[in-house]
């Protein structure tokens, strides 16, 4: 994410059109918006079009300078729709961009296929929970900062997941510096995913919203990528270089800012300690059932996302991912009703606490969801209408599909009764269940 406005000044030109550049300005605004500006049009496109049409550009690609440092960098425009123009005597067209790729390299080409991902997701340092570095201080602070020392023993990287395409795998770093009159110091663990052969930017994204998700699980919050880098490797002269370019995307959700205390891996829903003996087999069955079950996926994480869902919308997206789940995993023709039911049945024994009346609750929630979607219902007394416990209701909905979600990849069942509880959404969500 853009934490401010950024200008880049310099050359940009269609693929196989270097020699017809034009000067303009990108500017990476702060939250996620992308504007190209021109003071010319690309000559590969007619006055005309210009003017009358539509103009949606796969790929621009320049050379720039940005104005706050200097520095030079080379960028990859991707998807990007003429939104504004201004005739006038110095006339300018705006393309808003949907990606940007920047990197350091003179990187021209446009080939849109890598080899490396490097992200870092906001929780990482938290879930892994290990700590390489120790920062001591002398008993006397008067002696100002010149007085500690920093030990720091480099872990070891973690191979989280291998299959025939690619390979996961954590590696530790720690960073420091040296504000007024204090020092900070922290540890950062990054995520490295490297494939066997080169990867289109398309599949890769894919790739890295399935790795978000898996994380935002574990976490109970969503989460966000504070880093991420796309590599192209290429050997010159016998040994392996890369290309990394920064990736950014305009998407509103994932640009929203916000600072989570992420819980320690003791109040997440698991952390690597509870999983490190089967990460391997956990992550397989979490790739390998991704597709199977992206409705439920989809639906839950596309809720818990979008922080400006009202509590019906919350509790609607919740019921629809599971009767579309268990439509798809049972009989298709079936009562709303006997789907619910089964559905709590089958996890009663993970829902002690938080389901009292299994019957009252099944009913609840079906003849809720009628409310909202039919203009009758049957029985009226199970309608929640009251804000608050409808927020509660759909809580009880979102525990369900974490249980559904974590016996999907076969998480072992004494980590799932064990976590269930701990993080601290859902140890909220257990507490105040008997007020529905």
């Amino acid at each position: 994410m853009i934490e401010k406005n950024k200008n880049y000044f310099g050359y940009w030109w269609l693929p196989n059109g270097e020699e017809n550049k034009i000067s303009g300005t990108l500017t990476l605004f702060e939250g996620g918006k992308y504007i190209l500006k021109t003071l010319n049009r690309f000559h590969e496109l007619s006055k005309e079009s210009y003017l009358t049409e539509l103009i949606e550009l796969d790929l621009i690609l320049g050379f720039a300078v940005e104005s706050s440092t200097n520095d030079t960098f080379s960028f990859k425009l991707i998807d990007s729709l003429k939104s504004n123009i201004i005739l006038s005597s110095l006339s300018s067209i705006e393309f808003s961009v949907s990606k940007v790729l920047k990197s350091q390299f003179k990187e021209f080409s446009f080939d849109l296929k890598f080899d490396t991902l490097k992200i870092r997701p906001t929780c990482i340092d938290n879930w892994f929970n290990k700590m390489g570095y120790k920062l001591t201080y002398p008993e006397d602070r008067k002696k100002g900062l010149n007085n500690f020392q920093l030990n720091y023993f480099q872990l070891e990287d973690e191979i989280l997941f291998e299959c025939n395409e690619f390979k996961i795998t954590s590696s530790f770093e720690v960073s420091y510096n040296f504000p007024k009159n204090e020092f900070k110091t922290k540890q950062l663990a990054n995520l490295v995913v490297e494939y066997n052969s080169k990867r289109d930017l398309v599949k890769i994204l894919e790739d890295s919203l399935k790795i978000r998700n898996f994380f935002t699980l574990a976490v109970g919050e969503p989460v966000h990528y504070e880093s991420f880098f796309l590599a192209s490797t290429f050997i010159k002269k016998g040994s392996k270089h890369r290309t990394y370019f920064s990736y950014h995307a305009n998407n509103k959700f994932d640009n929203i800012k916000i600072d989570y205390d992420f819980p320690h891996s003791d109040s997440m829903l698991f952390g690597f300690e509870h999983i490190k003996d089967d990460i391997q087999f956990i992550f397989k069955n979490w790739f390998e059932k991704y597709d199977l079950l992206k409705f439920i996926l989809n639906n839950y994480f596309g809720t818990l996302y979008n922080q400006f869902l009202y509590s019906e919308d919350r509790f609607l997206n919740y019921i629809f991912a599971l009767e579309v789940y268990h439509k798809t995993k049972y009989v298709k023709k079936k009562k709303l009703i006997d789907r619910i039911s089964q559905l709590l049945n089958e996890n009663s024994n993970l829902l002690v606490g938080l389901v009292n009346d299994q019957d009252k609750l099944a009913n609840q929630i079906v003849e809720t969801r009628h409310h909202f979607v039919h203009d009758t219902v049957l029985n009226p007394q199970f309608v929640i209408k009251d804000v608050v416990k409808l927020d509660k209701l759909g809580s009880i909905l979102e525990v369900l599909i974490q249980i559904i979600l974590l016996k999907e990849i076969n998480m072992p069942m004494d980590i799932i009764i064990t976590r269930i509880k701990k993080p601290i959404n859902n140890a909220v969500i257990f507490h105040n269940s008997h007020e529905i």
